[in-house]
């Protein structure tokens, strides 16, 4: 039996770097028919920022194939005589700038990192085993100049990355806001189809779409509270209700949405699935925080501008004002969802 096991462990200890490799081929194959098509590139400069998902969420996977299309192009920039950007430097635009749809902010993009060329692109799953990849060379005006489309087989390890988020550029300073040690002010209830009530961990912090989920505060002093809920590209204040003035709190613990409407005691999970960060904002003194948003339904809906906006406020605010904690969570489609 050991010597079965060493046996094994041997075996795939050659094997798995083949596949890797095989996986960089292919990936070697895109970058090339790209920079094939774009002769254009010739005494010009490159970028290529990270790749969303189906979804539009940005995980380890995106990064990978950033990195590797970034690597592979300046092996052929040196044969075509083209300039590739720093992936470091691009990050940091990426963050700057907030660029969480690189196509619908590409006159910004291309200021700032002074590029003459963007190398976009997204990637999905369609078979078992398999990814997809969807790539376009972008020029300055939007034009695309070159395009590929490539599937192949993905090895378990590498595609295993997918299911680890990055913090995207919009939600990530967010989240910053609230650095420090957490309190455990801030949690989730999932209710189950008995009706027991399973707080959520950071270690299984997953619910599907259609389930039910209850949100328990502990007001830290007395004043105000603002929930929101919020992924990459827009944000819901779940309270206050638009309409409704701000109720002040005394020190304890509620639950929502049952503060708000007695007769509902859950929120419905809702679609879009992937990441979502809901947040308590406590605030010592009654502010105007929720000036010119618009109203969606019951609720205030904001852009990532708009979120970015009242946390700027937020900021402006002595820091023994206000405390800031978020729970990070992952909606899924379906049990099927992996």
């Amino acid at each position: 039996m050991k010597r079965f096991l060493t046996l094994f462990f041997i075996f795939f200890s050659l094997v798995l770097p083949v596949f890797a490799a095989s996986f960089e081929g292919e990936i070697a194959k895109v970058a090339k028919d790209l920079v094939k098509q774009c002769p254009a590139l010739r005494g010009k400069s490159i970028a290529v920022p990270l790749f969303p998902d189906e979804e539009g969420e940005y995980t380890c996977l995106g990064k990978f194939l950033a990195e590797i299309l970034t690597n592979k192009c300046t092996g052929l920039g040196k044969r075509y005589h083209f300039q590739v950007k720093e992936r470091p430097q691009i990050r940091q635009l990426e963050l700057d700038l907030d660029l969480t749809h690189p196509e619908h902010d590409i006159d910004r993009f291309f200021t700032n990192l002074q590029t003459d060329f963007i190398l976009i692109g997204s990637y999905l799953f369609p078979d078992n085993g398999k990814i997809k990849i969807i790539t376009r060379i972008l020029t300055k005006d939007g034009k695309v100049c070159a395009g590929v489309t490539k599937t192949f087989k993905i090895p378990k390890r590498i595609k295993a990355l997918s299911e680890r988020l990055l913090f995207s550029s919009f939600s990530e300073k967010i989240i910053a806001l609230g650095e420090g040690k957490r309190e455990n002010r801030l949690k989730i209830y999932k209710v189950l189809k008995n009706g027991k009530k399973l707080i959520l961990s950071a270690l299984k912090p997953y619910v599907y779409i259609g389930e039910r989920v209850i949100l328990e505060i502990e007001m830290p002093f007395s004043g105000y509270v603002y929930l929101l809920n919020f992924n990459a590209r827009e944000a819901v204040i779940l309270y206050p209700l638009v309409g409704i003035p701000p109720k002040f709190f005394s020190p304890g613990r509620y639950r929502f949405p049952d503060v708000v409407f007695p007769l509902i005691k859950e929120f419905k999970v809702e679609p879009p699935p992937g990441r979502a960060v809901f947040e308590a904002i406590f605030v010592r003194e009654k502010a105007n925080l929720l000036g010119g948003f618009r109203a969606s339904g019951p609720f205030y809906g904001l852009t990532a501008k708009e979120c970015h906006d009242l946390h700027k406020k937020l900021l402006a605010l002595p820091k023994e004002a206000v405390y800031i904690e978020t729970f990070e969570l992952f909606i899924k489609k379906d049990r099927e969802d992996k």
